[in-house]
């Protein structure tokens, strides 16, 4: 809890909070980076459940780095909005989900583009991705601790 406290309380964490506009930016340059990563992986498994079956597999190889930029500007963009609400998410169990769904997706993606697979694969990479975006904007009404004071 003193590690949180201390994070909300940095000067940089405040201004967030008390910025007009970064908490905002911030949190659509995070949807954004999502939208890279996770629609990137849904277009993956969606092609192992048998959509655009003219493309081969080989081609969704050049989602990488599309997924790449986009888990980069999620990453930034989460540590600065977790900056300013610490508490919010490391003491709600959705953030913890929302990582696992994320670690999950990667790996079935990552194993969807190395080999075809079986279509529960596919299905439990899309499930994940969806699991994904859905906890994250969860994580806006099941808080119980904003700051610590």
């Amino acid at each position: 809890m003193d590690a949180m406290r201390w994070v909300q309380d940095l000067p940089f964490s405040t201004w967030m909070r008390e910025s007009s506009w970064a908490v905002f930016t911030w949190l659509i340059l995070h949807m954004w980076g999502l939208g890279f990563l996770a629609g990137a992986g849904a277009m993956v498994a969606g092609r192992n459940l048998g959509l655009a079956r003219t493309i081969p597999l080989t081609a969704f190889r050049r989602f990488i780095p599309v997924m790449w930029a986009g888990f980069g500007l999620a990453l930034v963009s989460g540590v600065l909005l977790l900056m300013a609400y610490p508490a919010k998410a490391l003491t709600n169990p959705v953030f913890a989900v929302k990582f696992a769904f994320l670690t999950g997706a990667a790996l079935a993606t990552r194993r969807l583009l190395n080999e075809p697979t079986s279509r529960p694969w596919a299905i439990a990479a899309l499930a994940m991705w969806i699991g994904l975006i859905v906890c994250g904007n969860l994580l806006k009404y099941t808080h119980h601790v904003l700051l610590l004071y």
